[in-house]
Order: structure tokens, then C-alpha cells, then sequence
């Protein structure tokens, strides 16, 4: 099926910068010229939120890097688009460039969606790369249609009148849940897996948590886990049945990781959902009815709940959850603050923000998206200087002029 999605940063751009090729894992960067002739790129990811990690990095010069999968699951979607560069601009400083996409596949059947506007209005310049208004969203679910899908697109340069047409492909094929390869990382694997997202792992990668760790360990780390494996599973609604129809035969810690895993996504859920067999409704009930603290929907108020959050981050790669982390400056003291709480709640709050800094700098150190994250928020976050001075710093990319 093949869905369009209007962005809601439609309209974005960035200027002065430049892209690859369209390989898996080209580069987005400042760091290049870019031709001027019209030069479309075509980009066919798994990564859900994608936008964020181009909008919120690439401006400060972090970079950005989209990943094509190996193999297409039925079921797994993947987002299509085209980034636009080299465009002809009129007497106005417009920009009218849009596309079409055609799917074929092995059985000879097509899919097609006309007329998708990438981007029209005024932009910097014509060196300006452009970040489309629409995504399309593609996945198939028939498994006679497994095989290589191919994927054609027709990138029209209104303006100019010129044409440019793309090409790329993707192997579609039955899912099975995977075991890693000798000297796999499951703690790189975790948090790079916004970059880089394996569904097939996810199940030996719980496991490998659960048996690699002792029970303080898995104690401090569980947070994370959680909130890791949440967001995938919201993100990714196809993985759900999956989920449930592995713990049927799982044994061992795969089986106490999947109750925590699936109790957690389902927790304060009324009713059983249809893909959730009746045992792993039953199994599940304790984690599913602890009192699990919900995230706040604003500053984060415990060690806990940043874990969780950072735990979405290496899932999604989604700014929102960075700057909640970076939120916690809200406790920061500065000049002209009035005191607020008694002493207990400072003193807890004061522990809150050391710890969003502390995670803030380390993973800033890790990750060029966290980094870009930070630049964005310290150059044009919603805090006042002093706040956003604490965030700058802490992830290092503090310049004083902002």
C-alpha cells in the first residue's frame, strides 16, 4: 500500500548544504558545495522520524545519515521521498518542484502516486537543499508479492522545466527473528538502532539484556529497555502480532523479557487487543497493573523518567524527546527566579538536572543527532540565555553568541 503524509514541518528548508549520493547512508552535510544544476535525491528509509533528525541537525552542521534496509519485511513500511537541490527559482524567489512514484512489483502489479508536491515557495537560494512537504509511506502485506519491488520516481522542475527521473529498489521478504552475529554489541546496537533499524534483532537483543546483565544491572538499566522497546512498538504497529506470537514459544529470560516488554506497551490497557493471545494477556497482568509512573507532559521529575525518554531517543531518534531531557533546566537557578517548592523539592529537582546534563553531555559525546539536538535548543530553545547556556555547555556546543 502506498500512503501519503503530509509533514507537519512542510515547508522547511536548509540552506547552503549539500547531500551524497543517494547510497545508504549518505551524509547530509554543510560541509560540501552543492552543483547548481537540478539534482534531486531519492530516499527510501525505514527510519520513522527522519524529518527530526534533518531539521533539528543538519542546520547546525551535525549531519544526518538515512539508512536503506537490506530487506523489506510484509508488513514493515518505509517512507519514500525526494530531497530536492539545484532548483530553478522565479523573479519571486519560488520554487515549484513536485513528483510522482510508481511501485512495481514481482507479479507485475503497480502502485502509483501522482502529483506529490516536494515543495513550492519561496526558499534561500537555488543552492538550497529542501526537505519535502509529503512523505510517502509504502509497505506490503500479500506474501506472493515477495521479491524485489521496484520504485520509480519522476521529479519535475516546474520553474526550470526540467525532469529528472530516479530509480531504486527493495527486497520484500517473509519476516523471522534473527540471532546476532559473533561479537555483537547489544548496548551499540540499542542505541544506534534509530540509525540503523533491525526489527528482525529485537527479540534476541531483549534476551541478550535480560541474561548479559546481573539483577542490579538490569535494575538500573531497565528504564531505558522499557522505554526503548515501547517506542518501537508504537512506532512500528505491524511488530505488534509479532511480539505476541513469539512469546508462545519463547522459554527462559526471551520469555520474562517479552512479559516486561509487552506488559509495559500495554499497560493501563482496559481490554485484551485482538493480536494479544490470552497467555501473554494472563502472564503479562503484574507488569501490565504496577503502577508505572506515566511520562509528565512537561519537565521530567525523576532519573527514571529520563531514562525512559532516552530509551525512546535510541528507538525513534526523535527530537521531542530530547528536549524533554533538556527541559529539566527548567529547575536551573538564574538571576531574577523566584524559589519555588520547599527544600525537599529543590533538593530533588537540582538531582533532576544534573542528571539531564550529565546524560545530555555523554550522549551529545555518542551521538552527532543528540548534538545537533542541543545546538538547535542552546541557538533557539524556548529558555531564557542562562538556561540555554547550561544546555550549550553541557553538550559542548556552546558558541556565547547565542
Amino acid at each position: 500500500m502506498l500512503n501519503t503524509r503530509k509533514l507537519l514541518q512542510g515547508g522547511c528548508v536548509i540552506a547552503g548544504l549539500c547531500a551524497g549520493g543517494n547510497a545508504p547512508g549518505a551524509l547530509v552535510t554543510e560541509a560540501h558545495a552543492m552543483a547548481s544544476d537540478f539534482n534531486p535525491m531519492l530516499v527510501v528509509t525505514t527510519q520513522p522520524h527522519l524529518a527530526d533528525l534533518f531539521l533539528r541537525s543538519v542546520d547546525v552542521g551535525q549531519g544526518m545519515a538515512f539508512s536503506k534496509p537490506t530487506a523489506l519485511f510484509l508488513g514493515q513500511r518505509i517512507r519514500i521521498f525526494v530531497l530536492s537541490r539545484g532548483q530553478t527559482l522565479d523573479g519571486d524567489g519560488d520554487m515549484s518542484v513536485d513528483f510522482d512514484v510508481e511501485i512495481r512489483k514481482p507479479d507485475g502489479s503497480v502502485e502509483r502516486a501522482a502529483n506529490q508536491v516536494a515543495r513550492r515557495g519561496k526558499v534561500p537560494s537555488s543552492r538550497t537543499l529542501v526537505f519535502p512537504d509529503v512523505q510517502l509511506t509504502y509497505w506490503e502485506e500479500n506474501a506472493a508479492r515477495t521479491g524485489r519491488h521496484e520504485i520509480r520516481a519522476v521529479v519535475r522542475d516546474r520553474v526550470a522545466g526540467a525532469e529528472t527521473e530516479l530509480r531504486d529498489s527493495v527486497e520484500v521478504a517473509p519476516f523471522v527473528w534473527l540471532e546476532p552475529a559473533a561479537g555483537f554489541n547489544r548496548n551499540e546496537w540499542l542505541m544506534r538502532y534509530y540509525s540503523q533499524p533491525t526489527p528482525a534483532l529485537l527479540l534476541s537483543g531483549l534476551e541478550g539484556h535480560f541474561s548479559g546483565m546481573s539483577p542490579r544491572q538490569l535494575d538500573g538499566a531497565m528504564a531505558v529497555l522499557l522505554g526503548f522497546y515501547d517506542q518501537v512498538l508504537r512506532d512500528n504497529e505491524w511488530l505488534q502480532p509479532l511480539f505476541a506470537r513469539a512469546y508462545d514459544g519463547a522459554e527462559g529470560l526471551r520469555r520474562v523479557g517479552l512479559e516486561f516488554a509487552m506488559g509495559y506497551f500495554l499497560r493501563r490497557t482496559k481490554s485484551r487487543p485482538a493480536w494479544c493471545g490470552e497467555t501473554l494477556w494472563e502472564d503479562s497482568a503484574p507488569v501490565r497493573e504496577f503502577g508505572w509512573p506515566e511520562l509528565s507532559a512537561g519537565v521530567p521529575r525523576s532519573s527514571q523518567e529520563l531514562d525512559v525518554l532516552w530509551g525512546r531517543f535510541f528507538a525513534s531518534g526523535r527530537f521531542e524527546w530530547v528536549e524533554r531531557v533538556a527541559s529539566a533546566v527548567e529547575y536551573a537557578d538564574y538571576p531574577g527566579k523566584t524559589a519555588e517548592g520547599d527544600t525537599l523539592t529543590r533538593l530533588a529537582q537540582e538531582a533532576v538536572l544534573r542528571s539531564a546534563l550529565g546524560s545530555l553531555g555523554v550522549n551529545a559525546r555518542a551521538h552527532p543527532a543528540v548534538r545537533g539536538y542541543a545546538a538547535f535548543l542552546a541557538r533557539a530553545g524556548k529558555w531564557t540565555r542562562e538556561q540555554r547556556e547550561l544546555i550549550g555547555k553541557a553538550a559542548g556546543v556552546w558558541r556565547g553568541d547565542e
